[in-house]
């Protein structure tokens, strides 16, 4: 009740984990609770979708019959109600040839990602910090550690630039390249280059 979506409850066991020792570990675990909770939220989002139209009674139930005979290619909608009956014919043939038009039509459905998952995969492998380093530095510029990077760095959280990441329409190759010179010109490059690795598999379906 407290929190009527997935992404809100995410983002609460996010800030939670935050301040909580072995955030892995409990990042794990907050994943678990999303895992085992997801069909609770995917009813609450079916019982949103089957709510009745404003046309329609609050009584209202619909029902599909479908003829038993093989040869009659019409199907009877009727909408019942505690006040009326109404039976409307639709002609079957014409409702495939529509639903294949609408198919054609459609487009090609986009790539689709949860931050809160991606940002979680990072944090398992690698720093989250030298992470979002390695990212300001693609997106930005070279990281320089001036007191103003630091400063804009802390006005972005991993979230909002592993999105623009995502969204900026680079290919991988190019991400992974920009992310490899970024991670050699940095202290420890080493263990930066490794961050990479990390960032690069995680958002690699994604790109």
């Amino acid at each position: 009740e407290i929190y009527p979506t997935k992404q809100a409850l995410a983002k609460a066991f996010l800030k939670s984990v935050e301040n909580i020792n072995k955030k892995n570990l409990y990042l794990a675990i907050s994943k678990i609770i999303l895992q085992q909770i997801n069909e609770l939220y995917d009813n609450l989002s079916i019982k949103d979708n089957n709510k009745p139209q404003a046309n329609l009674s609050t009584d209202s139930t619909q029902i599909i019959s479908i003829n038993a005979n093989q040869n009659d290619h019409n199907k009877q909608v009727t909408s019942v109600s505690a006040f009326e009956t109404a039976v409307i014919d639709i002609n079957l043939n014409a409702m495939v040839t529509e639903s294949k038009q609408i198919e054609e039509a459609a487009p090609s459905p986009e790539k689709t990602y949860d931050i809160f998952e991606l940002r979680l995969e990072i944090m398992q492998y690698t720093n989250p910090l030298r992470a979002k380093i390695l990212l300001f530095s693609l997106l930005f510029h070279t990281w320089d550690r001036s007191g103003q990077d630091w400063s804009v760095l802390r006005s972005y959280t991993l979230d909002d630039l592993l999105e623009q990441t995502i969204q900026s329409g680079q290919s991988i190759t190019d991400i992974e390249a920009k992310l490899h010179r970024a991670a050699k010109s940095l202290n420890q490059p080493h263990d930066h280059l490794q961050a990479v690795s990390t960032i690069v598999e995680t958002i690699k379906p994604f790109i």
